[in-house]
């Protein structure tokens, strides 16, 4: 019985961790994701109108 409540007590201590690294890692990810429109938006307005005309 006690095993199982050490057991239940870890899984939820890391569940948040894991919870919380996830939270962190896609905050980064967005972060990055954000950049890379930009960069992919500036991009086409630059290298497009050269191209075409």
């Amino acid at each position: 019985m006690m095993l199982k409540k050490l057991l239940f007590l870890v899984g939820c201590v890391l569940a948040i961790v894991v919870a919380w690294w996830a939270f962190k890692l896609i905050g980064k990810l967005v972060f990055f994701a954000v950049l890379a429109i930009g960069a992919y938006l500036l991009w086409t307005k630059v290298i497009k109108p050269s191209s075409d005309g």
